[in-house]
């Protein structure tokens, strides 16, 4: 479901050596005020501070100057004084606050006049929206749902399609979701996703026939209308990806009608946009819109080469751009919750969060925190010699991405997706604005998955579930997470498959005893020294006490 900023962090090391020796000289006020001086000139083309008295209430700065806003909570901070003793990723860190620092907290320039947002999708004042995707094709996604609905302000469900020749409107509504819900938390609002896609493939050209067909759009628009009403949702999240340039206008159109017809009936539009793609035109759907969703994700992808699924640098870089065009009241940031493994010679594979950690642990790989891009991953050579490069998002990107949101009071994040994420991302999801790193990062809860290794019909419970843990360190200027390390990966329910063992086989027998075969079958056993597993049924059981007696 996000970036771009002139100053990054820059691998070649020059950028660090400039920053080391700003650094000696920073610890006095007056020291810190040419600093922001110099920096606000580098800077003229972005909105800054009216005085430097603003400059100094701002909660960033006044945490830079208070280290204990973090050690208060349990958090260990970066405070060396040899500034060459600095990490790459607290370096680039405090350049990004720096920065950051600069811009104001609403930099749109201009109010964007629409109908109020529906009561229940308003978020508050003090915190951000907690919103999670449901989707119906993972299994994990449901008891995901489950377990993480006291944490949620929204649930979005994939429900909704455009498909075949006329991209006629196929739903399919969860009875057993929709049931759960509404007796565990019946006023959380319900917005259903509707995509444009068929078989597992985005079709732009059939959304551009229908998006240039007035009457197709109207007729389609009843359809939507009348499937909100009778479910009494509150809205609708719209995800129409490889949309053709050409297509734009009509869509502007369509969202455009669609808004006429939802303010009769109170009913949201919740827009789902690429974080950084030049061919859509942001500040005119921000008109159109209650909310715009930012896909923050997907830097490097299945497609590309190896490398971060959202590094901070190009998050923030992204999400300053952006927000030059956005209102930060109706915008919320999606955030990643998956990883990929790029295999050598081979197509690259999507992985859940349980998925990487464990494909780390059982690859006897170390998890790295990237100091460049602050993103984990891992690498490791299987037996048949293919190398896996490992990225994924977890609990800690997550506080990262939603401490750079939080400078602008984005209005909420949107976990992509349950049923894949680290079950501690929920402890930095709905919290108080520019919240420091919870306690709740460094334990690694467990799913509720099953974990199948080895091959054969014999099963063994070989490990019970265990949590994980992580510590990391806090850089005491920008609140940046600047490390992060793996003590112990959560693992589920490990089972052992057993008996596929060459030269070997495993004897059963089922169903039984039955009075003619089973004393036949036992003779042969006994006289040839085998030994088997009887399958037997209660019932049988009972009529044959001896031939049990027999089998033991």
């Amino acid at each position: 479901m996000m970036i771009g900023k002139p100053v990054f962090f820059d691998p070649t090391g020059k950028r660090s050596r400039v920053l080391r020796g700003l650094a000696w000289g920073v610890g006095t006020l007056s020291a810190l005020v040419m600093t922001v001086f110099v920096a606000i000139l580098m800077l003229v083309d972005r909105p800054i501070a009216d005085s430097f008295d603003e400059l100094a209430s701002h909660p960033s700065i006044r945490c830079a100057w208070a280290p204990t806003c973090s050690a208060a909570h349990g958090i260990t901070v970066s405070t060396a004084a040899d500034p060459a003793s600095r990490t790459a990723s607290s370096l680039a860190a405090e350049v990004r606050e720096q920065e950051r620092s600069l811009v104001t907290r609403h930099p749109q320039a201009q109010v964007i006049d629409r109908h109020p947002v529906p009561g229940p999708l308003r978020g508050s004042n003090a915190r951000s929206l907690s919103i999670g995707f449901y989707v119906d094709w993972d299994d994990n996604s449901y008891p995901d749902l489950k377990r993480v609905l006291p944490n949620l302000d929204w649930v979005i469900p994939s429900w909704l399609s455009l498909s075949g020749p006329a991209m006629d409107l196929k739903t399919g509504v969860d009875d057993r979701v929709l049931k759960y819900i509404q007796a565990t938390k019946p006023d959380i609002p319900i917005v259903p996703m509707i995509q444009n896609m068929a078989d597992e493939k985005w079709d732009g050209p059939g959304l551009a026939k229908l998006l240039a067909d007035p009457a197709a759009r109207q007729a389609r628009l009843n359809d939507i209308v009348a499937f909100l009403e009778a479910n009494k949702f509150q809205g609708l999240t719209i995800d129409f990806e490889e949309v053709p340039a050409k297509s734009q206008k009509n869509l502007q159109a369509f969202l455009s009608e669609m808004s006429a017809a939802f303010a009769e009936h109170g009913l949201a539009i919740v827009l789902v946009m690429p974080f950084d793609d030049d061919s859509w035109p942001y500040a005119a759907y921000a008109k159109i819109a209650d909310y715009i969703v930012l896909m923050g994700y997907d830097q490097h992808w299945h497609e590309s080469r190896s490398g971060s699924i959202a590094g901070q640098s190009w998050f923030e870089d992204t999400l300053d751009k952006r927000m030059k065009e956005l209102d930060p009241d109706h915008t919320i940031v999606a955030i990643g919750g998956y990883g990929y493994d790029w295999i050598k010679g081979q197509p690259t594979q999507e992985l859940t969060f349980e998925e990487a950690v464990l494909s780390a642990r059982d690859s006897e790989a170390d998890i790295q925190f990237d100091p460049e891009t602050s993103n984990p991953h891992f690498s490791f050579i299987e037996d048949d010699g293919h190398r896996h490069d490992v990225w994924f998002l977890d609990g800690v990107t997550a506080f990262n991405e939603i401490e750079a949101g939080d400078a602008y009071h984005i209005a909420g994040y949107a976990l992509w997706r349950l049923g894949a994420e680290d079950p501690s991302v929920w402890s930095v999801m709905g919290q108080p604005y520019g919240a420091p790193p919870p306690a709740g990062l460094r334990v690694i809860g467990t799913s509720q998955d099953i974990d199948f290794e080895g091959e054969g019909e014999i099963l063994h419970v070989a490990e019970q579930p265990a949590e994980g843990a992580r510590t990391f360190e806090v850089d005491s200027k920008s609140g940046e997470i600047v490390d992060e390390t793996y003590k112990a990966v959560p693992t589920p329910f490990v089972i052992e498959r057993r008996g596929d063992t060459q030269g070997k086989l495993a004897v059963t027998f089922d169903d039984g005893p039955d009075p003619d075969w089973t004393p036949k079958i036992l003779d042969i056993l006994k006289a040839k020294g085998v030994r088997a597993s009887f399958f037997i049924i209660g019932e049988n059981a009972e009529a044959n006490p001896d031939l049990v007696q027999r089998i033991l």
